[in-house]
């Protein structure tokens, strides 16, 4: 400590009082986080365990569902309806979704036009 440089700084009295209110907030900010990661820990782990009994309870029921299964007979459906089933219902599905990511994607598009004409009009 011999070796060290001391500084001394002068501070007003209207200073120290301004510097130890924002230490105390900072303080209290500090708590009010702690507090904050604290509930937030509860409500993950009550948040994991709430998933398991979910899972617990899926297993149960596909379990359920098998032996079900088992006792019901079999449909058997000649392989000429299952070929023409398949893909139309699987075209169908795929069809719904680019046509609704084309259009997502247009908005888009609109929004990034209008918003660059702004820009252009700014300058």
């Amino acid at each position: 400590m011999k070796d060290e440089n001391l500084i001394h700084v002068k501070l007003t009295s209207g200073e120290l009082m301004q510097s130890k209110r924002d230490i105390l907030q900072t303080e209290m900010d500090l708590l009010k986080i702690l507090q904050t990661l604290k509930k937030y820990k509860e409500l993950r782990t009550k948040e994991f365990e709430t998933k398991l009994e979910i899972l617990k309870r899926i297993r149960a029921i596909k379990r359920e569902i098998g032996s079900i299964e088992t006792v019901f007979p079999k449909l058997k459906i000649p392989k000429i309806l299952k070929d023409e089933e398949e893909p139309i219902v699987h075209k169908e599905k795929v069809t719904k979704k680019s046509e609704k990511e084309r259009k997502y994607n247009d908005e888009i598009e609109e929004e990034l036009r209008q918003i660059q004409n702004k820009l252009r009009e700014l300058y």
